[in-house]
């Protein structure tokens, strides 16, 4: 069993204890510490092996903002290494946040019957504003996300199982396209877009999708005059950015669920999660620096997950 933790001197550990019988626990040690860099404390630890690679996830708590990094009032990240259970020690990289986004905190993994490492995470942040409290709740959880390693990364894509919900197109498009081209106007504002873009050209420039309905908008774009990805839902503290650098192609596959928005760029290079707000119903539209672009897109309205 793994527990975060922290000491007398406000220094989070994850804190590993072994059982035979679930009853009665033995204290092993702190397998890593935050060193005075990685919060106070770490809440919703979990270890496990993917691809040949120990990770250990967990949400720290008092992260200071680093110029784009860490913009969340708490974050949620992982440290790939080796772990070694004869000895209680673990051996990480660097810290890497798990979701760019505004709000993705708490995650947990779990596996599916066929091996899959799946991870979940609550969609919303501590010390935000939640208008949902008033009808009794706050947040939602995100979609199901399969996790693999990458070059010491961890990437994560959505589940298999979500193309059950996908009913039939209703916008396909491919080819020249100009920026402010209408890409869709999905019923229900529950929807996936997929997006492609290999054209050289203007992925040099600014290239993405808006998501307009009316009073208020929340853009995704790629920049490659500066070589980031940024999400924009305007207002106070309203962007989330990350590094993109060198970039040949922009395959965004983006989920839609009335109070959400899910990016995942490049099969889970980078995510982005954010709880958005529509006031009526959502268009897309082509955002471009480039006169025209060559893309492709497809928008699918999604059905309601079976309960």
């Amino acid at each position: 069993m793994v527990l975060g933790g922290s000491d007398t001197s406000n220094d989070a550990r994850a804190l590993i204890y072994r059982s035979d019988d679930l009853l009665k626990w033995d204290y092993l040690g702190p397998i890593a510490r935050s060193e005075g860099h990685l919060g106070r404390m770490w809440e919703c630890p979990d270890l496990f092996e993917l691809d040949g690679t120990h990770v250990l996830l967990f949400s720290p708590v008092g992260m200071e903002p680093q110029g784009i990094h860490y913009r969340n009032a708490f974050q949620t990240g992982y440290l790939c290494g080796v772990m070694d259970y004869d000895h209680v020690s673990f051996t990480p990289g660097d810290f890497e946040e798990l979701d760019r986004g505004h709000d993705f905190y708490a995650s947990q993994t779990f596996m599916t019957p066929d091996g899959r490492r799946v991870c979940i995470a609550w969609m919303d942040m501590w010390l935000s504003e939640f208008p949902e409290q008033r009808e009794g709740w706050a947040g939602m959880l995100t979609l199901p996300r399969e996790l693999h390693v990458m070059d010491g990364r961890l990437r994560m894509t959505p589940v298999q199982e979500l193309l059950q919900l996908r009913e039939p197109p209703i916008s396909t498009l491919s080819g020249t396209m100009s920026d402010g081209r209408h890409l869709a106007s999905p019923p229900n504002n529950r929807f996936e877009m997929l997006f492609s873009c290999t054209d050289e050209h203007a992925l040099s420039g600014s290239v993405g999708i808006r998501f307009d309905w009316g009073d208020g908008h929340i853009d995704f774009r790629r920049d490659g005059d500066t070589g980031r990805l940024v999400l924009d839902r305007g207002g106070d503290d309203g962007e989330r950015i990350c590094e993109h650098p060198g970039a040949d192609h922009l395959d965004l596959r983006i989920f839609v669920d009335n109070s959400s928005i899910e990016v995942f760029v490049n099969s889970g290079e980078e995510t982005f999660s954010s709880r958005i707000y529509p006031t009526g119903s959502i268009t897309a539209t082509l955002i471009a620096s480039t006169p025209t672009i060559e893309a492709e897109s497809v928008c699918y309205p999604l059905k309601k997950a079976a309960r």
